[in-house]
């Protein structure tokens, strides 16, 4: 069960990379300048003999992987910016049409312990690696491909957004995916830098979910305080460690490894004052205090929220979902007195902020 809730998360997460991921078959949001370059076609039996045989009985997702396969092996027919993204939201839509019947293959052969180095090779060779759980193959994502070229002839936005988008990828996978923050941290730094130097970029949109899941994780992060212990937790008001744990060391190297960040000091004040749920030695909470400062109609408009507050250096982490609707929160503990403080803080910035009191009956998935 466990497996099977990584396997869904990492799945979630995983398509948000593909930002501008193109759906070739009809043609949707394949952009006219975007052309590949003519290339004859190649045998996928021939150049890539392991992948082949996943796709002897699949002939679409076939031919649209040699199609990319062929590409990829002519990198000298590659010679404008317009080819290489092309190039690279045709490897998303590869991704996308080949990830199941792979993933099947994989968990096949790992329960018959037959050899993968060779796939695993060739697939990394056209620029596709595979997220691990464990020693367990989970999904396809982006491998590094055509380095060479794309220093040549990408412009330097779009340098920066395949660097970023490989960091957002190598950040994914592991059984507790958010025990090293690196890969996020690399990533949140490449956005920075995109937003910095080329903020009318068409590349600082396209990679929005992927510095926003950066960002997400180095602030939106709260303790669980055991009798003997505490616990550090992603997201909302997640209570269980596994998957979303993580190691506050992590924030606290990004503090220190990133003092240009304009998240720095906003960072600094999240782990100064961190929301705090009292937890019972059975796993549970009583009451916890939200202090409340923006309402949203829906996730995507609380996100926003969130996001321009963390980019203007407030400390205003939190996104809650409760069965109530959504709430923007800026910290929330279970106990009282440290919410009537909190409140106190932000109302000098936001005079309608409040303290709404919850117990887990009111989270969803609760009776």
């Amino acid at each position: 069960m466990k497996k099977i809730f990584l396997t869904i998360c990492l799945m979630a997460l995983f398509l948000t990379t593909a930002a501008w991921a193109v759906e070739q078959k009809t043609g949707k949001n394949v952009p006219a300048q975007n052309k590949l370059p003519d290339i004859p076609p190649i045998s996928l039996k021939e150049k890539l003999p392991e992948t082949a045989k996943i796709f002897a009985n699949k002939p679409d997702p076939a031919n649209m992987l040699a199609r990319y396969v062929a590409v990829i092996l002519k990198p000298d027919a590659i010679t404008a910016e317009s080819q290489l993204k092309a190039i690279f939201q045709l490897r998303e839509s590869v991704i996308k049409e080949i990830n199941e019947p792979v993933s099947e293959y994989m968990m096949q052969a790992e329960q018959n312990q037959t050899p993968t180095e060779k796939l695993v090779s060739e697939l990394k060779s056209v620029g596709m690696q595979g997220i691990y759980a464990e020693g367990m193959f989970v999904a396809l994502t982006v491998a590094p491909i055509l380095e060479s070229k794309i220093s040549r002839i990408a412009s330097d936005p779009f340098k920066l957004y395949l660097q970023l988008l490989q960091h957002h990828s190598d950040s994914m996978g592991g059984e507790y995916p958010y025990m090293n923050l690196t890969a996020k941290m690399k990533t949140l730094h490449i956005g920075e830098q995109l937003r910095k130097k080329y903020p009318a970029s068409e590349y600082v949109r396209e990679s929005y979910d992927a510095f926003m899941d950066a960002l997400h994780t180095l602030t939106d992060v709260h303790r669980l305080s055991f009798k003997a212990h505490v616990q550090h937790i992603i997201g909302s008001v997640n209570t269980d460690f596994y998957p979303t744990g993580t190691e506050i060391e992590n924030h606290k190297k990004f503090i220190a490894e990133y003092p240009q960040s304009r998240f720095n000091e906003v960072v600094k004040k999240i782990l100064s004052d961190m929301s705090d749920i009292r937890m019972s030695p059975d796993g549970h909470f009583d009451r916890l205090y939200l202090v409340v400062t923006d309402e949203p109609r829906d996730f995507e408009t609380g996100e926003k929220i969130v996001f321009g507050y963390l980019m203007n250096g407030m400390d205003i982490p939190h996104l809650i979902e409760i069965k109530q609707g959504f709430f923007v929160v800026y910290r929330f503990y279970s106990d009282e007195t440290k919410a009537r403080q909190a409140l106190d803080t932000i109302k000098q910035a936001k005079p309608g902020a409040k303290i709404m009191m919850i117990d887990e009956t009111h989270l969803p998935g609760h009776e």
